[in-house]
Formats: C-alpha cells, sequence, structure tokens
C-alpha cells in the first residue's frame, strides 16, 4: 500500500476488496480519500462499512462508472 504514492485528491478502486485488509491501511493514512470498496460476498461487503469507503455488493467485472480511478489495489 505504501508503494502506491497515493495523494489525498486520488480515487482508489479495491475491486475485490474481501474483509478490507488493504483498504485498512489506506484508512489508517489518509482520513479523506475517495476509495470504492467492490465486494460480491454480502457477508463481507456489510463488514466493509465500517471503513471510510463506498461499499458496492457486486461482481467487479459488471461494475461501471464514467469517473476514472488513480488507483487500484487488490
Amino acid at each position: 500500500v505504501q508503494l502506491l504514492d497515493v495523494q489525498q485528491c486520488h480515487r482508489v478502486l479495491e475491486p475485490s476488496a474481501g474483509t478490507g485488509r488493504l483498504i485498512e491501511q489506506l484508512d489508517k493514512s489518509w482520513n479523506n480519500l475517495d476509495v470504492v470498496a467492490i465486494e460480491i460476498n454480502p457477508t463481507l461487503a456489510s463488514g466493509l462499512k465500517k471503513f471510510k469507503c463506498s461499499v458496492m455488493c457486486e461482481d467487479f467485472l459488471n461494475y461501471y462508472t464514467s469517473n476514472k480511478f488513480d488507483r487500484i489495489i487488490m
């Protein structure tokens, strides 16, 4: 996560968020990031709501947005 060189203005995508271990590392370092977490498993997706991010419960292969991301973590 440190190698991502994430900046406060970045949008970050975690397309297979699972339990949120990578998001947790971002959450500790940055308070105002725009983070989108996608997780297909409803139980895991529900657990991601504790982080400061938008949570989408769906298959990331079907996720579409016209907004671009500055960083993608997996």
